[in-house]
């Protein structure tokens, strides 16, 4: 002899609008983890849609991944902490992680290919940056016989006033002891360029503080992901310490993620 369990939908709908009485509440969350706790996932899910819920969450990338696979659409939360071997099926069908370790983070911005467009802006950038400096070197070599001295440096520093030129001119000047290891009294061509691209990389690096983070390229949006807050439960979460969550976000967006939200559970089992 079957089972079987009848689900009635109306109850759902009635749960839902006394929440938003009671709570005063903009909006709700189903949580649907294990199958909606035996109730069918994806029925009540699209039942929910259908009655103005915005957002889903689960427990697992399993879980929500059975739900777009079954046509959910909006938001779908993991509640639980994201592996870093399902960056990748994370982003595949748009869900929204929770994260409370950095070791997250780099793996879903490694999975949107948010490292790989810092590397490819600055490579276009540092060809851009080579141009410059040969052309500056070109300006500054007054006899064009491919060797810079420091009375032409000092010529061009002078009587130059390009846009972009000046700078590497006087930096140039400054350091040109430096340059000339062999004390000769003038630098060639792949001398300065080599010299003054670390001087200036160094320079730019600390002044707009950049290098450390993650850019993505035209039109790529970066992965949304909640932070998971431990108030007590102890199960999974980032510790609460107001300065230690400051901190988390700061580098969890700099690794290449958007935090959109933050979530955190019952103190308490029973409450």
């Amino acid at each position: 002899m079957k089972s079987f369990l009848t689900i009635n939908l109306d109850a759902i709908t009635e749960n839902v609008r006394r929440i938003k009485t009671r709570c005063k509440a903009k909006g709700v969350v189903g949580v649907l983890k294990a199958n909606a706790y035996g109730h069918g996932a994806a029925a009540v899910a699209h039942h929910l849609k259908s009655i103005g819920v915005e957002r889903i969450a689960v427990a697992t990338v399993r879980e929500g991944t059975h739900l777009r696979k079954s046509g959910v659409e909006g938001p779908i939360h993991l509640l639980g902490e994201m592996p870093v071997e399902d960056a990748k099926d994370v982003l595949k069908f748009n869900l929204t992680p929770s994260v409370s370790s950095l070791p997250s983070t780099h793996a879903l911005a490694r999975a949107a290919g948010i490292h790989e467009a810092k590397h490819a802006v600055k490579s276009r950038s540092q060809e851009r940056f080579q141009a410059l400096l040969e052309q500056t070197f070109d300006i500054a070599d007054r006899n064009k016989d491919g060797l810079l001295t420091r009375r032409e440096l000092r010529h061009a520093v002078e009587h130059v006033g390009l846009a972009g030129h000046s700078e590497v001119l006087s930096k140039g000047l400054r350091y040109f002891a430096e340059f000339d290891e062999d004390h000769n009294g003038s630098i060639d061509k792949h001398e300065w360029t080599q010299r003054m691209g670390e001087i200036l990389d160094e320079a730019h690096d600390s002044e707009d503080g950049s290098s450390p983070h993650a850019l993505a390229r035209p039109g790529q949006h970066k992965p949304k992901v909640h932070v998971n807050i431990d108030t007590g439960m102890s199960r999974v979460g980032l510790d609460y310490e107001p300065a230690g969550v400051q901190d988390f976000v700061q580098l969890a967006e700099s690794s290449g993620v958007e935090v959109e939200g933050f979530f955190t559970h019952f103190h308490s089992a029973w409450d």
